[in-house]
């Protein structure tokens, strides 16, 4: 579980009996999210506004992912398994909303979403064979003040953007 500590990135994890501390190093702050497969395999993404950070734990302590895409902000992370995982956030140049996929050992960026300069990202979910579904808010570009939720469904090949009806919420 993700905790923010006085702005630091903490991790706990329950025992059975208690909660412990699983000893984040360094500078890692505003933890934004944490996905496993089990003990040997705990994602960790966590950052400021200006530089995002991946961590991972397999088996022996924490290491900061050198393969990781340059960010200045990661969302979220979530995975199929070990070796396909996906981490959404904000680029650094250009300032572009990106998804990226993972293997456990290197970073690929999927294709660009489509029309999402006035997205807010709040959940990402895979279901397996190369399919990620990103859930979050869409600023009405006409009016700027309507916001409604937005589903990008990716199928291993392109995106496909879903609207709920104006004033309704989508559930995912």
């Amino acid at each position: 579980v993700p905790v923010r500590n006085g702005g630091k990135a903490t991790v706990v994890r329950w025992n059975g009996t208690s909660w412990i501390d699983e000893g984040i190093p360094g500078p890692p702050q505003g933890a934004a999210a944490v996905w496993c497969t089990g003990d040997d395999n705990v994602w960790l993404a966590a950052g400021t506004s200006t530089l995002g950070t991946l961590l991972y734990k397999k088996g022996g302590g924490w290491t900061i992912d050198s393969t990781q895409p340059t960010t200045s902000v990661i969302s979220d992370i979530t995975g199929h398994s070990a070796t396909e995982m996906f981490i959404v956030g904000r680029k650094s140049t250009p300032d572009v909303l990106a998804v990226w996929k993972g293997t456990g050992s290197s970073w690929t960026e999927l294709p660009a979403l489509p029309s999402s300069d006035w997205f807010t990202p709040i959940q990402l979910y895979a279901p397996g064979d190369g399919k990620v579904v990103l859930g979050g808010y869409d600023i009405d570009e006409s009016s700027f003040l309507d916001k409604q939720l937005a589903l990008y469904i990716y199928n291993s090949t392109t995106w496909t953007k879903l609207l709920s009806p104006a004033g309704e919420d989508l559930v995912y």
